[in-house]
């Protein structure tokens, strides 16, 4: 507690209940409460797999810009990707060797190609650490 300037002081009033008026006390509580619904549980977030969500919006194309990349991808789940910056997308994809790429154009792409062998990958991996 702050003290005004020039107080050297605060009185504070207190005062003892027994166990029979905390207990009056909480009832009056619950019964406030008693219309009030409450959900019992957090609903589970739906698990993201950004890998394969980037391979689902490449679809058939060999190559695509890698903003409209992070576009499609806002589109398949705004709560999850519409924060994403070109950095996000290149960070995912570069342990996998499949981060975009310059062209002739001076543009960055990324490669259906490099991100289909990305999961193909992480699925051997998955299932070597599995089978030991």
């Amino acid at each position: 507690m702050q003290l005004a300037p020039g107080e050297a002081s605060v009185t504070i009033r207190t005062h003892f209940i027994d166990d029979e008026q905390a207990a009056e006390i909480a009832d009056r509580g619950k019964a406030r409460r008693s219309g009030v619904s409450t959900r019992a549980a957090v609903e589970p977030a739906e698990k993201v797999d950004p890998l394969a969500d980037v391979a689902a919006v490449l679809g058939d194309e060999p190559r695509m810009l890698t903003d409209e990349v992070r576009q499609r991808l806002v589109e398949r789940n705004p709560s999850h990707y519409r924060g994403w910056t070109a950095s996000d997308l290149t960070q995912l994809l570069r342990p996998f060797g499949a981060e975009p790429y310059k062209t002739n154009s001076e543009k960055m792409h990324v490669s259906r190609a490099r991100v289909l062998e990305a999961l193909a990958e992480r699925a051997n991996d998955t299932e070597e650490s599995d089978s030991e």
